[in-house]
């Protein structure tokens, strides 16, 4: 991949994409903290929570490339994203049918 060819471009779909993708980490961090912190109570005991944590940070990382996505572009920055999105796709691809 060139660096110069994965440019998102300009005007303000970058900055709300980034912060779409920003507001999806601080989302699922947070879902992961609400349900390691409620693990013990009924409700969430009886779901799968390694399943559910998996899947979080699935969509982390998906969100995290889509963030790398708005920078300006690298040959680190190119390669990192493409690697990271790959990472995400797979892991929501491989325990979403667990």
């Amino acid at each position: 991949m060139v660096p110069e060819n994965t440019n998102f471009g300009d005007g303000f779909w970058p900055p709300l994409v980034g912060i779409a993708a920003g507001l999806g980490i601080l989302t699922a961090a947070a879902l992961m903290v609400f349900f390691i912190l409620f693990a013990g109570t009924r409700v969430v005991r009886r779901t799968n929570l390694l399943w559910l944590l998996f899947l979080l940070t699935a969509c982390i990382l998906i969100f995290s490339s889509l963030l790398i996505w708005t920078f300006s572009q690298t040959t680190f920055w190119c390669t990192s994203k493409s690697i990271i999105g790959m990472l995400g796709f797979g892991l929501l691809t491989a325990y979403s049918t667990y």
